[in-house]
């Protein structure tokens, strides 16, 4: 038996290397599209939740509402390790007003 030529066996594994590689920056990718479009759907269930649970008939409370629902206010970075009430209060509270 001959021994296979060294220069086929490291171009198999180049090729096996960035097969691979390739296939982790996909999924990795696909994985943060994935999350990202799950907090979108949260927020706008959560905003449709709101709107109907309030029912204010006043504008300018409607538009007092909007303005903290909007999702320029909202980051779609990592979670939070643990949920404190005062810092979701603090920032809603703390929306610009016009």
């Amino acid at each position: 038996m001959k021994d296979p030529d060294v220069a086929i066996v490291v171009a198999a594994s180049i090729a096996r290397l960035s097969g691979v590689l390739m296939i982790t920056f996909g999924l990795k990718l696909l994985l943060n599209l994935y999350s990202y479009h799950v907090r979108v759907a949260a927020f706008i269930a959560a905003r449709r939740k709101a709107l109907r649970t309030i029912g204010s008939d006043s504008l300018k409370d409607l538009e007092h509402l909007v303005r903290i629902l909007s999702p320029e206010n909202i980051t779609f970075d990592k979670p939070p390790d643990a949920l404190d009430v005062n810092e979701v209060l603090k920032a809603l509270l703390g929306v610009k007003k016009d």
